[in-house]
Order: structure tokens, then sequence, then C-alpha cells
């Protein structure tokens, strides 16, 4: 893995060689640069270059190419790396962590997640990811409240290629990829081009894993403009892993998992097989940029985004009511109830414009520019089949909704040398956030409603490198952040206010960066200062979404340390180290209140003050580090070990809703070598958990009182990661 965090690079799993790239790759990185921080930015990233990202990719989703860089945290539901996985960053959820795509926001404008799954294999189309920490620089999209992930897809390459790989491992993992371009023709076009495909059975029962993926370019230069059209598409089946399981079963069967379990008239168990999440993605792109005269450049990019999916459950003992049906009797017996099998389908299309202008000379940097965004999208279930059923014509249709979502942004930045190596930098933004509801949700409650939000967000810094071995930094970052779909809807049901707040947070960044010969060292102090900010409650909805809840005051506050250093030549050490303190101030938890365990009258959720807690999610401590060793030329041995601190999944900082730390340590071993006139191969042999330690990543949890006094009825629910388990890489490159 190869690094850089501001402009001081160390080297993690080896040592990184430079791709062979044509020279429009200066105009390219202007093409995205309007949402990434540049060296003298007073920011805290770090960068990975594409041969880390091909190195650190053991059939592996992005959070976890990214499992070592500093305050992530990174989870699975199945147990591994190849199936719904998701990451924090500084304890945010991925909601509130902004994503984009060669400038691109990749955040659905609904629930503002990026689901990993549904980009399958895109590690092996992206050249470079950079993760900026705390707010970060004006992006587009949904406000970074912890973080922003902004990476840049692959570049033609000079010359003509081709690369195959596959990987074999455990669990009935297969993974295959082809890929090939033209190289730049003397007319100046280029053609490229890749297909994967990822199947697995996961850890968990029903963890498997279907994915397809298919990545193309064409593309354009001159000496004064470039041009690019890009097509992903991504197609994936993945069996329903978000509901977890509990201790209890755990402590039966770790890869228990009771996604689709129904019984028979006789309480026999069985399980339904088509328990799955599908989902169908398009996304096609065009970048255009050109120098200008007097030092400008002009870039413009256009994005069209198609989604459909649906997940398709077996549920048990379904109230007719719940449905907008009424009782059924298809004999002599009437039923108010009934097992069925469902779909709920979402069904959308997300265009996006961008533009901007930049300049440069040797003491200015100035950018500006913006985005307009249009999303529309459908909402619909169906219930496909029901055990009792005497007048239901199906597929019967239950509920229809849309979201109609428009975002617009303007942005202003300048970088200015104050004198020799002091330089001041000034960033602001406006957005303007239209959201508009219509139709009935799954409980057939009427959604309609409109919203309109107006955010500015100012930041403002210093950069000072009194020698090229010393840099200092510090920054003030004001971010705004609407809440999600999810949120709007549900927390009015489910939470302890009928309105749902925006967010706001106040980001104080202080830092400092050494690096000279073979050593480095990096030292970041945050204070991030939340208004509203909306958190996990620890409950899940019946599709595994987290409820949140805005809680008035609120913070995060820590120091963030990194370190390198390569000693020999065939040795290099990595570590990188989080301390914070993560709380509520002042915290009102809302508890679910029943009338008793036999009838389930809902009653009126009723306040407990908790006082100042911990925020859900956020581990006082985070630690990584890579150990990297070259024996003998082309061999390459990396040693992964990350550290997590205990964590709780509420916020009520209970000790029973606590997950344990846990170490996680992941072992590579390559050999690369080069066969006569025939191109190169390279071997890989990875080794996650190589401890094989037994842990959970996350969970949740919640409980419900009852009037009568009885006991409150207690679930919590575990995802547990797989156990030590390998994977076979053989990779060839003409």
């Amino acid at each position: 893995m190869f690094l850089c965090f501001a402009g001081t690079c160390g080297c993690l799993w080896g040592q990184s060689t430079t791709e062979d790239v044509v020279r429009t790759e200066q105009l390219d990185e202007v093409t995205v640069s309007a949402v990434r921080a540049e060296g003298r930015a007073p920011v805290a990233y770090v960068e990975m270059d594409q041969n880390a990202i091909r190195e650190g990719n053991a059939v592996s989703n992005i959070p976890y190419v990214l499992w070592l860089f500093p305050s992530v945290v990174v989870s699975s539901e199945n147990g591994t790396a190849a199936g719904n996985t998701s990451m924090r960053i500084r304890g945010t959820s991925a909601s509130r962590i902004n994503v984009t795509m060669n400038g691109i926001p990749q955040n659905n404008p609904e629930s503002q997640e990026v689901f990993w799954v549904n980009l399958p294999a895109l590690s092996y189309s992206v050249r470079d990811i950079q993760i900026q920490r705390g707010v970060g620089t004006s992006t587009n999209g949904p406000g970074a409240f912890g973080a922003g992930v902004h990476m840049k897809t692959s570049l033609p390459s000079a010359l003509p290629w081709f690369e195959s790989s596959a990987t074999v491992g455990s669990y009935n993992t297969f993974e295959t990829v082809l890929a090939g371009g033209t190289g730049y023709r003397p007319s100046g076009w280029s053609v490229d081009a890749r297909y994967a495909r990822v199947e697995s059975d996961g850890y968990v029962r029903n963890g498997s894993v279907d994915h397809q993926s298919l990545f193309a370019s064409v593309s354009h230069r001159t000496d004064k403009d470039w041009l690019q059209l890009l097509y992903l598409w991504g197609e994936q089946h993945t069996g329903i892993t978000w509901e977890g399981a509990t201790p209890q079963m755990l402590a039966v069967d770790r890869r228990y998992n009771p996604s689709g379990l129904w019984y028979d008239a006789m309480g026999n168990e069985h399980y339904y097989d088509n328990e799955t999440d599908n989902y169908y993605q398009d996304v096609a792109q065009a970048a255009y940029s050109r120098k200008l005269p007097g030092a400008w450049i002009l870039n413009a990019a256009l994005n069209y985004t198609h989604g459909y999916g649906y997940y398709e459950n077996y549920k048990m003992a379904q109230k007719f009511s719940k449905f907008g049906l009424p009782v059924q009797t298809p004999g002599t017996q009437t039923f108010d109830r009934t097992d069925l099998i469902r779909r709920k389908f979402m069904n959308n299309d997300y265009y996006v414009g961008t533009a901007s202008l930049r300049y440069q000379d040797a003491r200015l940097i100035f950018q500006s520019g913006g985005m307009y965004s249009y999303y529309d999208g459908d909402h619909y279930g169906r219930l496909l089949w029901l055990m009792v059923n005497e007048s239901v014509d199906v597929p019967y249709q239950w509920y229809r909704n849309r979201g109609v979502k428009e975002d617009a942004n303007v942005f202003a930045r300048a970088e200015y040398s104050l004198s020799e190596g002091f330089h001041a930098f000034a960033d602001m933004q406006f957005r303007h956030v239209g959201y508009r509801l219509q139709g009935e949700d799954d409980d057939r409650a009427d959604l309609t409603q409109n919203h309109a939000w107006n955010f500015f967000n100012p930041k403002a810094g210093l950069f000072y490198a009194p020698s090229q071995a010393h840099k200092w930094y510090a920054s003030f970052s004001v971010a705004n952040r609407e809440p999600s779909r999810a949120d709007i809807k549900d927390i009015p049901k489910y939470g302890g206010s009928d309105v749902v707040r925006p967010e706001r947070l106040l980001d104080y960044e202080l830092g400092y960066r050494y690096a000279r010969g073979k050593y480095s060292l990096g030292v970041n102090l945050y204070y991030m200062d939340y208004k509203d900010q909306l958190v996990s409650t620890g409950r899940l909805t019946d599709v595994g979404y987290a409820l949140m809840e805005n809680v008035p005051e609120s913070y995060r506050a820590g120091v963030e340390l990194s370190t390198g250093a390569r000693p020999l030549e065939w040795l290099s050490l990595d570590a990188n180290l989080t301390l914070s303190r993560n709380k509520i101030r002042h915290y009102t938890q809302w508890l679910s209140m029943y009338d008793s365990p036999e009838e389930w009258n809902e009653l009126p959720q009723q306040a407990v003050y908790r006082g100042t807690t911990d925020i859900s999610f956020s581990p006082d401590v985070v630690a990584g580090g890579l150990i990297s060793v070259m024996p003998a030329r082309d061999w390459k041995i990396a040693l992964g070990t990350k550290w997590v601190g205990a964590q709780y999944f509420d916020n009520s900082s209970d000790p029973e809703s606590r997950l344990s730390p846990y170490m996680v340590m992941n072992l590579q071993i390559s050999y690369a070598f080069t066969l006569r006139q025939a191109g190169r191969l390279e071997l890989v042999l990875t080794a996650n958990n190589l401890l094989n330690r037994d842990y959970s990543a996350s969970a949740w949890g919640y409980a419900s009182h009852f009037e009568d006094g009885s006991a409150p009825d207690v679930v919590r629910s575990y995802f547990v990661q797989a156990p030590r388990n390998f994977a076979f890489r053989v990779s060839f490159k003409l």
C-alpha cells in the first residue's frame, strides 16, 4: 500500500512504481481538483495510488482497500470484504462521508449513502483515492460530516495493454477480471475496457455474492484539451444479511443468519431460498478540460446514473390491514394475518452537471465553479405470494411514493502565497437543496411534503512551510447537511421528535507534518462541534437502515498520529493512531413503550435523561500498522494490523450495548516475475484475520418497555466477521 499525507509519502504493502501515463494527466487532474485537497491545503488527508489499490485488494470492496488508513473502521454484513461493506471515519457513518468519482457525487441523493456492493470490483477501475478527514474542501453532493472520499478512474495508457487476473478464496470465492486498451493512437483517441465477475458464498448463511461489472472509456487528447466518455455498469445479487444474529444463536452457530426463516404448520424450520438484495446500475460520464489563454483552465462534466433494484423477503404472520387488505376467508375460517413474500423496489434517475475555472501562477491558485443535480426516484412494494388468499390479485402493489431532489451549489476557492513558505487558504460555498416527497410509505402513511434548505459553508486556513521538511497548518470550516429520506420519514415515527432538523458542524483542525529522507511524521488535532447531529439510535428499520435521531449538542475531539520509516531498502514500517472523545451533551433517550408483552399496543414514548454519553459507533482508540518486507527481488511480504477500541451501538452508554475491542491482522505475500517476451505474471497469497480472532465489527439493538411493569423486551444482534480465511490471485499483464 502506498500512501501520501498532504504531500508526505510512505510505503504500505511494499514499493510502488509509477504507471506510464500520457502528459494529458495534468488536464485530467484539473477536472476533479475542485473537490480535492492539494499540497498546500490546510486539510488532513491521505492518498492511495493505483498500484497500492491493486496490491491491497483481495476480492475487496473499497472500504476494505482503505482499512489501514487513520481513523477508518470497516465492517461487513456477511463477514467478508466481498459482500455488503461499509466504513466509518472519525466515527461518522457512511451517509455522512461525501464520496465522489471524477468530481461527481456518488452518494445516493435520498439515502446519502454509497452502497459499495452496487459498484462491484470498482477498485480495478480506480487509479487514485484521496481521503479528507473532517470537513475538507468544498465538494459536490451531501456535505462531508466526518470525511470525504474522492476517487479518480483509470487514465488511458500511452501504449496498448492487456491484463487479466483470477482469484480463488475461502467460502467458494471466485473473482475474474479481464481488461485491455488500445493506448493513445496517432489521432489522439484511445479505448479502454474492463470486465469483472465476483462470486462467493460469504461467511454467514445466505451471505452469497454474485456480482458483475463493466468499465469502458473513450478518450481524446490534444495539446490544449482532453475529453473522456466513460461508462460503468454494475449488477449485484446479494443474500440478505442485515439482521445479524443474537448472542444466543451465535453461541450455537457463528454463521447463523435468521433472514428468510419460516415455520410450517408442524413447527418445522425452513428458509426461503430467494431472500436477496438485487440492484442494477448504469453510470455514464463525460468530462472535458481545455487550456485557455492566460493560465486559465476550463473543465466541465456531465453524469447520468440509472438505478433499479429490489429486496425480496419472506415474512411470517403479517396482518392484512398493514397492507390495506381486508381479512381473508378462503374457506370457513377467517384469518387476519398470513405469511407472504414481498418485494420492495426502487427505480431512479440521477442527472449531474459540473463546471469550473482554474487559474494558477507562482503565488495564486484560484478555482470557482458549481454543480447542479436532479434526482427522480420511485419507491414501491408488491406482494408476490400470500399463504392465505381469498381475493387478492398478486402481484399486489400496496404502496408507492416518489422523491424528487434538486441540489445546486457554487463555490470559490483561493490559495495565496503571502511570503516564502506562508500560504493563506479561503473557500466559500453556497448550496441550495430542494426535496419533494409524495405518495404513501410502506406503512401506508402519507409522505407528501416539501423541503428547501439553503446552506453557506465557509472555510479558511493557513499553511506554513519554513523548510522542505517541516509543514504546519490550521483551518476552520463550517459544514451543513440536510436530513436523508429515511431520517425525514422514520424519525417522527420512531424517535422523540416530530421535526427532523438539518445538521451543522464547526470543524477546527491543527496539524504538523515532517518528512525527510526515509522518515515521516504527521500530527493532526481536531475538534468537531456539532449542532443537531444525527446519530444512530442503535435500532434498524425492517430493511436494514439505521434509525437516527437529532442530538442538540455533541462533539468529536481527538489527535491523529501517522508515522513512516524505511530504515533499510528492503524494510518499511508505517503506523497510525487516533485517540478521541466523542460525546453527546445532555442526552435524552426516548424509550419505546407498550401496554403489555401480551397485547403489544403501542403507547407514547417515554423520555429518560442520560446526561453526557458516548456517541454510538465512535471508539476512543483506532490504530493501524504495517510492516512491509522485500526479502528478495520481486518478493513482497506485508503484515497489516488494525486495532479498534470499545464502542457502543446506541447512545445510552449502557455497558450491555457495548462492542468489545478487537484486533485483526492480515498477511499478504506476493511474487512477480517477467515471462520471456510474454508479459509479467504475479502471484499473491492473502491470509485475512491471520490470528483467527472471533469478533463482531458492528451490532444493533433496542429495548421495548411495558406500562404494566413487565421486564423490558431486549433485542441485540451482532455482525460477526469471518475467522482466518485465504485468497490466492494470479495476475497477468502484457
